[in-house]
């Protein structure tokens, strides 16, 4: 891998084209600056308290960190500053929720499904945090309640896909959820039933990536989603097959890292991938190997 480029220093602010990797399990703080140009790695600014199990999101100005896991499943949210390189705190969601997934547009991240901590107790509400304002309102309902699930879209739609379902079974189905309407209807289903993948996209082209497909099996597949037709395509797979990592990018280059080889082995690896060659390439190590860390970029490559 890649090791040489990381920069072992203390946090610095970073520049334009940069994917963030923030926190992970056993209630980690550090957040991983990764220049998505040069592949290039730094150490960013810590969060104040560890936090996990949520996906990212934002825009060009601000990152949000909405739900997820402290030492309990939380509505708490966080934002992170792109001109200041600052966290703080944002609004709460209206209730504790876990294992979500985010997607959204210019103005606004869209929080669908996840948990408090049971299959059973998995949501299919949303909703849906304006940066600008810092409001929170509640969102359109998807069709299968999830959680463990991914979510990226378009500036117009976004697809939330995969995970487990009420009964505890992994899933393979979508949503699309339209966000100036608020509405859901079903999308097209991925290649295979899993959990804990992530997901990225470009303003075509969305990315679902690898996930768990048992108990301590993990897929390296990748399957590519058409926002404008729905069709499914699989992209070239990753490496390693990995559960709870996380991912971010621009328009042209995804990084995936972090997460889980096997059940329970934790990585600090990445891998890129560059949307219009569908290539896939070895990136550059992260500074500390945790799983169900959260990504989010500067540059979204959806907007």
């Amino acid at each position: 891998m890649r090791a040489g480029l990381l920069l072992r220093q203390s946090a610095v602010a970073p520049v334009v084209g940069t994917a963030f990797f923030a926190g992970g399990s056993s209630s980690q703080t550090r957040t991983d600056n990764y220049v998505i140009s040069t592949d290039a790695v730094s150490l960013g600014t810590a969060l104040s308290v560890g936090r996990s199990l949520c996906q990212g999101g934002g825009n060009a100005t601000t990152g949000l960190l909405p739900g997820g896991y402290t030492t309990t499943h939380v509505a708490s949210t966080v934002k992170y500053a792109h001109a200041s390189s600052a966290y703080s705190s944002g609004t709460s969601l209206s209730g504790a929720r876990s294992d979500s997934a985010t997607a959204g547009d210019s103005a606004k991240c869209v929080v669908v499904g996840g948990a408090t901590g049971t299959a059973a107790s998995a949501m299919d509400t949303s909703e849906e945090y304006t940066l600008a304002t810092d409001s929170v309102a509640s969102g359109g309902s998807i069709s299968t309640a999830r959680l463990a699930h991914a979510g990226c879209g378009s500036a117009s739609v976004g697809i939330y896909a995969a995970g487990f379902n009420a009964s505890g079974g992994r899933i393979s189905t979508s949503s699309k959820y339209t966000f100036a309407t608020s509405s859901a209807v079903n999308g097209t289903s991925l290649s295979a039933t899993k959990s804990y993948l992530t997901a990225v996209s470009n303003t075509t082209i969305g990315l679902f990536v690898s996930g768990a497909i048992n108990t301590a099996g993990n897929t390296t597949a990748i399957d590519k989603y058409d926002f404008a037709t729905d069709a499914r395509t699989s992209g070239t797979a990753l490496s390693v097959g990995k559960r709870g990592l996380a991912g971010a990018g621009d328009s042209t280059k995804a990084v995936f890292g972090g997460g889980n080889t096997g059940s329970s082995t934790a990585s600090l690896t990445t891998e890129t991938y560059i949307y219009g060659t569908n290539s896939r390439t070895a990136g550059t190590n992260l500074g500390l190997a945790r799983p169900y860390l959260i990504a989010f970029s500067s540059t979204p490559g959806h907007l």
